[in-house]
């Protein structure tokens, strides 16, 4: 029977539905809203019963669900099939009369898999999380001084161009060539030498033009700038780094279930009228 909701409306009779918005559940609907009732809703009825693996089972026959029929069940008056699971893989292999073997495959299922499912999640996302954070650490609190702020003029500070007249070049354990510019610039008419603050690989040739800062109140108190390369070198650590952030909140997020979460509220901060069965629609009806 069909009923009429809020404002004249007519819904569905009440009943089992399948619940919006929670995949695998219904939820009982009394003709005007959705209750708090909920359950898995049933297999199809053309399902291939697998047996649950709870824990290690031994060699046991079956015959299929009661009442499940279609062109997938196994039924008596075809075949016997016995279910086998190791201790070491939970997999099931059916057994069918005959000899045949037919290998499901893994069982995922159940409680205790996904379970260790949940915490491999956990523990991978929350080693992500970690090694953002060491990683922003190191941008922030050691190649940020040495890059960003030393190609930035400060307080107090300006900025000059300079030519490279020595490169102070050398090989490290690793066999890279690195090398500390040293430039000679002018300010008021007057020629300093300014110093790289450290070594890299972006080594300018002699006689290119560098950026040199220097202290307004003693220009002979300057150093070298990175040069621009090295700037955006520098820029793509803290991307990679917030990239692997975002990325280990999210599967935490969904590792504690955050997504059906956010599915349960969205439902239910609908209207009933909204997320309510269609007047047509068959309640779920269970294999007997």
């Amino acid at each position: 029977m069909i009923g009429a909701g809020r404002g004249g409306r007519r819904t569905a009779a009440p009943g089992w539905y399948a619940s919006p918005g929670e995949e695998g559940l219904a939820r009982f609907w009394d003709g005007r809203r959705w209750t708090e009732g909920r359950q898995p809703l049933p297999p199809p009825a053309d399902a291939v019963p697998v047996l649950p693996m709870t824990q290690p089972i031994a060699t046991t026959g079956f015959t299929g669900y009661p009442g499940v029929a279609g062109p997938g069940a196994l039924r008596p008056d075809r075949a016997t099939a016995t279910a086998t699971a190791d201790a070491d893989a939970p997999t099931f292999r059916l057994r069918l009369r005959g000899g045949e073997v037919l290998d499901v495959g893994a069982i995922t299922g159940s409680r205790a898999g996904r379970a260790v499912s949940r915490a491999s999640s956990v523990g991978a996302a929350l080693f992500l999380l970690v090694f953002s954070g060491l990683w922003l650490v190191i941008c922030f609190a050691f190649m940020k001084p040495a890059v960003w702020d030393a190609a930035t003029s400060g307080a107090g500070e300006a900025t000059a161009t300079g030519v490279v007249v020595d490169q102070h070049g050398y090989v490290d354990d690793d066999g890279d060539r690195l090398c500390s510019p040293e430039a000679t610039f002018t300010v008021a008419g007057e020629q300093y030498v300014a110093a790289a603050a450290g070594a890299s690989s972006d080594c300018p040739a002699v006689g290119a033009d560098v950026t040199v800062i220097y202290r307004v109140a003693d220009p002979a108190d300057s150093h070298v700038a990175p040069s621009g390369t090295m700037r955006m070198l520098f820029l793509l650590f803290p991307v990679v780094g917030f990239l692997v952030l975002g990325l280990a909140l999210w599967m935490l997020f969904r590792s504690l279930g955050g997504a059906a979460l956010v599915a349960r509220l969205r439902a239910r901060r609908l209207p009933d009228d909204d997320v309510g069965p269609a007047p047509t629609s068959p309640p779920v009806t269970w294999n007997p």
